[in-house]
């Protein structure tokens, strides 16, 4: 935490993205990892985006910030669909279904659910 002018600028200097964790607790770590994992699999660069949302979906925030947590771990379902690897996607996908199936009206749900339909993933 900055607590002079000079230390805010250094702060400013120093990209958060590239230390996240020298900058934020290790829930805010994890969204922000997560959010950059989104990030690059929005731009189509999958292998930068897969150590990312594997470390996201991994992450022990699944009770202080289960939204990011499970958006995570779908996005990892798409990745992971995009990279032909079928059983780890409907592993992901899985997870997704566990957590939120039962909610009407979760849309990363009916997502998850109907990709996994698609892939043709086991019940």
């Amino acid at each position: 935490m900055a607590r002079t002018e000079a230390e805010a600028r250094a702060a400013l200097a120093e990209s958060p993205v590239k230390r996240p964790h020298a900058y934020h607790p290790q829930a805010d770590v994890s969204m922000v990892i997560a959010v950059l994992g989104d990030l690059a699999l929005l731009a189509g660069r999958y292998d930068e985006a897969l150590p990312r949302l594997e470390d996201a979906a991994r992450a022990c925030t699944a009770l202080d910030d289960p939204i990011r947590h499970t958006i995570a771990t779908y996005h990892l379902g798409v990745l992971y669909e995009n990279r032909k690897e079928k059983a780890k996607a409907c592993a992901a996908y899985k997870v997704v279904l566990r957590r939120w199936g039962q909610a009407d009206e979760s849309l990363t749900a009916k997502a998850a659910a109907k990709r996994a339909k698609e892939l043709g993933c086991a019940e």
